[in-house]
């Protein structure tokens, strides 16, 4: 089974939202997931207008991604995100 330890540097700042740094033994298999969007089941945009229900739609797929590699969500070590508006960070 894989360990996720997430550590900072002895005198680099450490703050409470994020890792600085993450280290993974133990990895059988690693996957890389392309980026997602929110996408309708056409291919086109989902959720024109509506940034919650594009951001609950993006997860859902970076979620199922993951399960179809054969992965659970407390698997994941790294997640980018970028916003379009950033209005929308606290929503995010």
């Amino acid at each position: 089974m894989a360990k996720i330890e997430q550590y900072a540097a002895r005198g680099v700042w450490d703050p409470p939202t994020y890792s600085q740094a993450v280290k993974v033994t133990g990895a059988e298999a690693i996957l890389c997931i392309a980026g997602q969007v929110a996408y309708g089941d056409n291919g086109s945009a989902a959720h024109v207008g509506d940034f919650k229900a594009q951001a609950r739609a993006t997860l859902q797929a970076v979620k199922a991604q993951v399960e179809a590699g054969g992965g659970t969500m407390a698997n994941v070590v790294k997640v980018n995100t970028y916003l379009t508006d950033i209005r929308h960070r606290a929503d995010y």
